[in-house]
């Protein structure tokens, strides 16, 4: 008679306590999201990579506001590897959204560096709501994995910025919970919504490629997973070849077009951007990418690395716990053999018409999301250029995976608090401390620059950086032509990167740009003022 009441005492007690921790990890996501836009808004000053800037606001904001820019090799109209979609949808539309409403006059770095972060960090949320998706389908409680998508550092710091990987991203986790929607509804294709859901594949796959041709890697598994379904799903129903491949056909047509007409209007938009529409020429930009990038001698310049460097280092720089999580798992299954045998499970449960479709659809879900972990990281180790922002599509998959080693029942506080100071370090290194002086540094010059248009004389700046990275030439808000005042002075800037010259290179350029400023105030009375920046 006691027994009872217990267990049901004890069964009331872990209930409410579930509810109270996921109410307090969905306090601690909100809470992460709030300071997601708060920092970029402060901005951060972390200088990650050129490629922030160089392969999105430069370009748009030179097109748009006529800014002084550097148009880089990957937008070269001869031979154009980049197409204009990604810098014009997530950098262009902020930025000309903020050119109607502020006007030219009040543009400063600060707006030209905010609008765009804020821009692409509200496109961020599309993971966050593909994840809550997933962890419905699956069954799970989301409030763990957002907790931890909110908190890494991946999110706050990387998700924020105009790469181009940051929408490689966006456009996985909208893949995966496309996927896992259709495996979860047994890949009908009856409905409008079901044809829909295939050609939203479809898009999301062209646009991917379009953006970064590497996208293949990351698109890889998930389709693969839903064309085996469909194949498994069709075949003991119809077991006559000629209605078989008709079926598949019908999926495969809701991706492909979806696919081409998405192609065929990324192919007109490069075309005509570049000026090959105007020749009636066309140019297809992933194809330049791909032939650029199979030639060595171009990766060379770009740096080359280690096959392993994905898995032994960048791994575990982006992902800290949750990566050693993911190589414990390996590690043991390896030694256990149990190996994915995802196929053939699939095959026997359907082929005996097993009636609980859940644990088929589960178990294919896990192991495509285990897979997406993995795959992606092995195909790009094959390129011998590795950077860690090309791998930070995997947190998603990683994220929801491992989150129950970290809340589950082997939670023990030091896990949760190894998690939280490793992105705590990643948020002030790569947020503030990384190549930390370059922002403040143009946003000083910036307000300098725009002080001293008024002087009442023929005035040149000569602005040199040496050993930083590429100064986005754009956030010093300087039209390209130079700037003429109201009494008719003319001010004109020239900007020289010296990268990582040495010392006597950097004397010569001073001595050089001494010799011009005298020469200059000898001949044409003409102000010149020379500005170093370390």
């Amino acid at each position: 008679m006691v027994s009872g009441p217990s267990s049901q005492h004890r069964k009331d007690f872990w209930y409410r306590s579930s509810n109270m921790a996921a109410r307090l990890l969905g306090c601690v996501w909100l809470i992460a999201v709030l300071f997601r836009f708060i920092w970029v808004c402060l901005p951060q000053t972390g200088y990650i990579h050129p490629d922030e800037f160089f392969q999105a606001t430069e370009i748009t904001a030179g097109d748009i506001f006529g800014f002084k820019h550097l148009r880089t090799w990957e937008f070269n109209e001869a031979f154009p590897v980049r197409t204009v979609t990604f810098p014009y949808v997530f950098a262009g539309f902020p930025l000309y959204i903020l050119k109607k409403v502020l006007g030219e006059g009040a543009i400063t770095s600060r707006t030209l560096t905010v609008t765009p972060r804020l821009f692409i960090s509200a496109a961020s949320l599309i993971i966050d709501l593909s994840m809550y998706k997933i962890g419905r389908h699956l069954r799970i409680d989301p409030a763990q994995s957002l907790c931890l998508l909110g908190a890494s550092f991946v999110t706050l710091v990387l998700y924020t910025r105009t790469f181009s990987n940051t929408a490689e991203a966006i456009l996985f986790a909208l893949l995966l919970q496309l996927v896992v929607s259709a495996i979860s509804n047994g890949n009908a294709l009856r409905t409008k919504k079901d044809r829909l859901r295939y050609f939203s594949m479809g898009v999301v796959i062209a646009a991917g490629i379009w953006i970064r041709p590497t996208f293949v890697a990351f698109a890889s598994v998930p389709i693969s997973c839903v064309l085996l379904d469909i194949c498994v799903l069709k075949w003991p129903s119809d077991k006559r070849s000629i209605k078989f491949i008709a079926h598949v056909f019908r999926y495969c047509t809701c991706l492909g077009l979806g696919s081409i007409l998405t192609m065929l209007v990324l192919i007109i938009a490069d075309s005509h951007y570049f000026g090959y529409l105007q020749r009636r020429q066309f140019v297809v930009t992933p194809v330049n990418f791909i032939l650029y990038n199979l030639d060595t001698s171009s990766l060379k310049e770009h740096g080359l690395h280690p096959r392993m460097t994905h898995f032994l280092i960048n791994m575990p720089l982006l992902y800290g716990p949750l990566a050693l999580a993911l190589y414990t798992f390996i590690v043991r299954n390896v030694i256990k053999r149990k190996f994915v045998d995802c196929a053939s499970m699939m095959l026997r449960k359907r082929l005996k018409e097993d009636k609980n479709g859940d644990d088929y659809q589960a178990y294919l879900i896990w192991n495509m999301l285990l897979c997406s972990c993995l795959v992606p990281v092995v195909l790009l180790s094959f390129i011998p250029h590795q950077e860690p922002r090309f791998i930070i599509p995997i947190l998603i998959p990683l994220v929801i995976l491992f989150s129950s080693s970290l809340f589950g029942p082997s939670f023990t506080p030091l896990k949760l608090l190894s998690w939280f100071l490793w992105n705590i370090l990643g948020c002030a290194l790569f947020g503030i401390l990384h190549q930390g002086g370059m922002y403040p540094c143009l946003a000083h010059l910036q307000q300098y620059l725009y002080n001293a248009k008024s002087q009442n004389l023929n005035t040149t700046y000569h602005v040199t950086f040496y050993h930083t990275y590429m100064p986005p030439q754009h956030l010093l808000a300087w039209q390209m032509h130079g700037h003429d005042n109201e009494e008719g002075f003319h001010h004109n800037l020239a900007l020289y990167d010296l990268r990582g010259s040495s010392e006597d290179a950097l004397k010569k350029h001073l001595e050089m740009l001494t010799r011009l400023s005298n020469g200059e105030l000898e001949t044409h009375g003409t102000k010149s003022e020379v500005r170093n920046n370390q």
